[in-house]
């Protein structure tokens, strides 16, 4: 499915687990050319990982964004509205049956892809017990940003953000 066989048993390794679960569901529907409903569950895998303490759209795309910004080779503010974007192409399919293009699904597969990574980094670095602990890192460091402030290279190892920008591209995709 998604490259491995299980992760740890902290609350940070669950909550990473329930994640992959929605982009493997995602990917079974792009599999089947169901392009909406792939789309549908790429979204409820962010909200699933960055929606907790019922924070809104705004937040989780702030949040999401920040993982992968680097990645995408995007400037912050940039990502964030990309994220808002794809968020907008969802509330349309749901509330108007505006079907979903094909780029828009490529573009959120690969936002998705690149926070699995990122999460994966920073379960690796065993230094979070738990999803709330590293949302309130995320916070900070996105707070802190939009203040103007200079953080050590050390708060973004830390969330599993590449620290040279450098994308984690995964052994092997699969096209639908």
């Amino acid at each position: 499915e998604l490259g491995f066989k299980y992760l740890s048993e902290k609350k940070f390794d669950k909550a990473i687990s329930s994640y992959c679960r929605f982009l493997q569901r995602a990917n079974d529907h792009r599999f089947e050319k169901n392009i909406d409903e792939s789309f549908l569950h790429f979204i409820i895998a962010l909200d699933l990982i960055f929606g907790l303490e019922g924070r809104s759209t705004s937040a989780v795309s702030s949040r999401a964004a920040l993982l992968v910004h680097c990645q995408l080779k995007k400037n912050l503010k940039k990502q964030t509205k990309d994220v808002k974007r794809l968020y907008d192409i969802r509330s349309k399919y749901v509330h108007e049956g505006k079907r979903v293009s094909k780029k828009d699904l490529i573009e959120l597969e690969e936002v998705c892809s690149q926070i699995l990574w990122t999460l994966l980094v920073a379960s690796g670095h065993n230094e979070i017990e738990d999803i709330s602990e590293y949302l309130k890192q995320i916070d900070y460091v996105i707070s802190a940003l939009e203040a103007n402030k200079e953080l050590p290279e050390e708060e973004f190892k830390k969330l599993g953000i590449s620290p040279d920008g450098q994308k984690y591209v995964p052994p092997n995709r699969v096209e639908a």
